[in-house]
């Protein structure tokens, strides 16, 4: 008699170990199936993550999907599934996470959710530390091209670290009971986000190689000054997109040679800091009692708790 598969989707936060959890599923993939978990090779792209899946949705600055190349993507992900015969599948993309309505608009989602059981996994870290790290990538990614200051990114994007209302839409979709929280530095101060994320999901870890549960993918932090850098030449408007990936790429160079020079680590400032921490306050107390289930006691973005 045929399993029906449970869908395991995994759907960030960015910033929050992703690129390493993504290259760990993707390299033991093998492994993973002769245990019964299906990592499908349909819709990775480069750094193993389905952004394919979530970029077929709709038009975004990387590509512009074509309707026929969408369904025959989706229908590969169904076959390579089906042929798998796991019981349990996995799918990985912080992309996922603001693309909810269009999840819920897609025929191709639909398709590949029914009948099949659900599991969201979503890791959620200390807002400082996210915001911060994603304000950066947004100066770096020369799609994004972010020309405003730290105050001006919390204007544009307060959302970002509502956390609670993020996981509330999401639990309107499938039910609050499959949506399983994870609060990053706990996971650090523990086993780690990668071993973390295998006990939860039933992967048995014994046999895989110790190392590459401590792999770090895609982190690398810029000097703070050489980030300022960046976020000036992002509006130099005459600057395309290929320019831009040049001056990128030229100025990491130059930081490597900095060598231990004391400049600047931080971006935030701390009355910035208490800013967000104050934002999210409500927030963070809502999340605690209704999706993690534990007393915002103050330990949850500990590092050192």
């Amino acid at each position: 008699m045929t399993t029906t598969p449970t869908i395991v989707l995994h759907i960030g936060y960015p910033k929050t170990g992703t690129s390493s959890l993504q290259w760990f599923l993707h390299t033991h993939r093998d492994s993973l199936l002769r245990q019964g978990v299906c990592y499908p090779m349909t819709g990775q792209v480069d750094d193993h993550a389905h952004h394919k899946l979530a970029f077929a949705l709709a038009d975004n600055e990387y590509e512009r999907p074509d309707p026929a190349a969408r369904t025959e993507l989706f229908s590969r992900l169904t076959a390579e599934i089906e042929t798998s015969g796991a019981p349990l599948i996995i799918l990985s993309s912080e992309l996922f996470l603001y693309r909810l309505e269009l999840i819920q608009q897609s025929e191709e989602f639909r398709r590949l959710f029914a009948g099949r059981p659900l599991r969201i996994i979503c890791f959620l870290r200390k807002q400082t530390a996210f915001l911060e790290s994603l304000y950066r990538h947004f100066i770096w990614d020369a799609a994004m091209r972010f020309t405003g200051g730290p105050g001006q990114f919390l204007d544009k994007y307060p959302f970002a670290g509502d956390y609670y209302q993020t996981l509330a839409s999401w639990s309107g979709f499938p039910g609050a009971e499959v949506i399983v929280p994870v609060i990053y530095e706990q996971a650090m101060r523990g086993e780690g986000c990668i071993r973390r994320f295998c006990r939860l999901t039933g992967i048995q870890t014994e046999g895989l190689p110790a190392e590459d549960f401590d792999v770090r993918r895609n982190v690398t932090v810029a000097p703070t000054l050489l980030t300022e850098m960046m976020r000036m030449a992002n509006g130099e408007s005459h600057l395309d997109r290929d320019q831009l990936i040049t001056l990128a790429e030229k100025a990491k160079t130059f930081a490597g040679s900095l060598g231990q020079l004391p400049l600047p680590t931080r971006l935030f400032t701390p009355e910035l800091i208490d800013r967000i921490e104050s934002m999210y306050a409500a927030s963070n107390r809502r999340l605690a009692d209704e999706f993690v289930r534990e007393p915002l006691d103050g330990a949850w973005f500990r590092e050192d708790a």
